[in-house]
């Protein structure tokens, strides 16, 4: 309802059919926001952005390949419109940021919301809604082309774990050997460089920018540096060139990929790096301080006292991850067969 009306507003406002026609109009400043403000709404919707993702948790009691396909691909139609308008967002930098601001939220509830599933399939759900979240946050900083590069490598490997998450059960779980030691961590932030250094040659952008190029750059560095992590956390440091290499050529790989959509995407218009300002900055400590809480944090232990306002916050926050209680089956005989 949202998107019809914005392209009834469209069309009222420019009288053109063509998107290209519409795009290229000049609307009044006042209009352009309304329009642009219903088609993020709409996107959000689409997406499960926060706080229109309680339908995404709702659909879970789908088969499971039938979910595989909604992750990978109908899930992402929101962010394919915000890409699609990219011109008319790029006349709104104020809006850029708030939507930035929605993607940040976003991301960081579905990650938290992920880490107090028991469930795969809701844990997966999830993480749908902080890849949605992280795809905002691109469209967000005005970087577009690479909103859609997340959308295609996170179609494929979401489909991928709801193929498998019937031998999630059987699958050996891996101690990461938490909290690491300094010099795990110094060396595996070593390798992160080299993952961001390698990607911003791949994709010809500057090693240090000054705009929001540059939080697209953190995201290989802290994928690199817990690649690298999980190699060298039982302290094998004769594995340091195997992981500097590998994380690097993730860079590489991760590069290529977003250069390469950048390129194909380059005639209509797509990439609108936004200068950085104090909420580009905050969001990069705030992500940087969160991993490094969850490396560092102490294991919890049944001696410990828990404060009653963390198990009310604990259970508010797993109440609102959960789908509406009339679209859960708990039971195979519930199931009416036709």
């Amino acid at each position: 309802m949202m998107i019809s009306a914005a392209v009834a507003l469209l069309y009222g406002e420019s009288g053109q059919t063509s998107l290209k026609a519409i795009l290229r109009f000049s609307y009044e400043p006042s209009i352009l926001i309304f329009i642009a403000v219903l088609l993020f709404l709409g996107a959000m919707t689409q997406s499960a952005i926060w706080p229109f993702n309680r339908w995404l948790n709702s659909s879970l009691n789908a088969p499971t390949p039938v979910s595989a396909i909604m992750h990978a691909g109908l899930v992402n139609g929101g962010g394919f419109l915000l890409c699609r308008f990219a011109p008319l967002y790029a006349e709104l930098p104020s809006l850029l940021t708030v939507i930035f601001i929605v993607g940040l939220i976003s991301a960081l509830l579905g990650t938290l919301w992920k880490l107090m599933q028991s469930d795969v399939k809701r844990m997966l759900a999830c993480s749908t809604m902080s890849q949605m979240g992280f795809m905002v946050m691109q469209c967000g900083l005005g970087l577009f082309p690479a909103a859609i590069t997340h959308l295609c490598w996170h179609g494929f490997f979401k489909a991928y774990l709801f193929l498998a998450s019937g031998s999630a059960v059987q699958e050996k779980k891996i101690d990461l050997g938490y909290p690491p030691s300094i010099s795990v961590v110094l060396l595996s932030l070593m390798c992160g460089v080299g993952a961001s250094f390698v990607f911003a040659l791949t994709t010809h952008k500057a090693i240090f920018p000054s705009d929001t190029t540059l939080i697209l750059l953190f995201i290989p560095f802290i994928a690199g540096s817990q690649f690298a992590m999980t190699m060298l956390r039982e302290g094998s440091f004769r594995r340091l060139p195997v992981a500097f290499i590998t994380t690097a050529a993730m860079g590489g790989v991760y590069g290529f990929s977003v250069g390469s959509i950048e390129g194909i995407l380059k005639p209509m218009g797509m990439m609108y790096p936004q200068p950085l300002n104090i909420i580009h900055i905050g969001a990069l400590i705030l992500m940087l301080g969160l991993w490094l809480v969850i490396l560092f944090k102490p294991k919890l232990d049944e001696t410990k006292k828990i404060y009653t306002w963390a198990l009310r916050l604990y259970v508010l926050m797993l109440n609102a991850s959960q789908p509406n209680p009339k679209t859960v089956t708990a039971h195979r005989n519930h199931y009416q067969y036709l």
